[in-house]
């Protein structure tokens, strides 16, 4: 496949356009307001924002990181979301050139981010996000059936992805709480890779899931070894519950980074790992 330059730039500056309206989705969602209206402004002064101070990374770095008015500093995070943004705008035009799947992946990738970063800063998994993402998932490999159209996945792959991701965290969550009596994952976890089994099947979930399972055991780890500890924030829990003051980590995160790895190079990754291990037989 070869690679048109101005069609690069192009999915770099769409990606990081996407990226900058993430970041209204995340602040947003998780209170409940309209990602529409108002306008973008700042938070402290609510002067809004003006267009040429809404340049995807570009304003963060003339501004220096503070709003013009008030001069209050502005998240790290906001430019972060729009760097990822292009990145994977890049990523997907690579991988799928301008098509209806790099159009159903892009809708994928984008929510998946939200849903992490509200995660690492909520521990909650918007319903609206799940929904939206639901929708389409299911709706444009159907539209693909009955036109005819041979589509990155299919149909009936997506609807057994979805219930295979779904169940496989179900089944977790309910073994877990008859033998421990613990939740060692939340139902959140559960919608979140039926989610991605709808958008990769059933393999792409579970190989998902094993990804994300052995990179947050590594982090989980390193946490222990450093002494860092993170516990449960929610404002619900109460002294009597077994997850009160655990330590824990949002495995939400982890899920997505896990789609996303298998999205770009899961079966590189298989192929890589089924070939060592003959060698090593």
């Amino acid at each position: 496949m070869e690679y048109n330059l101005l069609l690069i730039i192009a999915s770099i500056l769409f990606g990081g356009a996407w990226g900058s309206f993430l970041n209204v989705v995340i602040s947003r969602v998780p209170e409940g307001l309209s990602v529409v209206y108002p306008p973008s402004r700042c938070p402290v002064c609510k002067n809004q924002i003006k267009p040429y101070d809404n340049i995807p990374i570009i304003s963060y770095l003339i501004l220096r990181g503070k709003c013009r008015n008030c001069k209050t500093h502005i998240s790290i995070e906001y430019p972060i979301v729009e760097f990822i943004g292009s990145v994977m705008g890049l990523a997907l035009y690579l991988e799928f050139d301008f098509t209806i799947e790099y159009l159903y992946y892009f809708v994928f990738v984008f929510g998946m981010i939200a849903l992490a970063f509200i995660d690492l800063k909520h521990w909650m998994v918007p319903d609206s996000i799940l929904i939206l993402l639901a929708i389409v998932g299911l709706l444009v490999p159907a539209i693909s059936y009955f036109l005819n159209y041979i589509f990155y996945i299919d149909i009936f792959t997506s609807l057994i992805g979805g219930l295979v991701g779904f169940a496989t965290i179900a089944i977790i969550i309910i073994l877990y709480k008859l033998i421990r009596n613990i939740d060692a994952l939340g139902w959140g976890d559960a919608y979140v890779l039926s989610i991605i089994g709808i958008y990769l099947g059933a393999k792409g979930a579970i190989t998902s899931l094993f990804f994300s399972v052995f990179q947050a055991s590594l982090i989980g780890i390193t946490m222990i070894l450093i002494g860092k500890k993170q516990t449960v924030p929610y404002d619900d829990v109460t002294d009597d519950d077994p997850i009160k003051d655990k330590a824990a980590l949002p495995f939400i995160p982890f899920l997505i980074i896990g789609s996303l790895e298998y999205l770009f190079w899961g079966e590189k990754i298989l192929n890589w790992w089924f070939n060592f291990m003959k060698i090593g037989n």
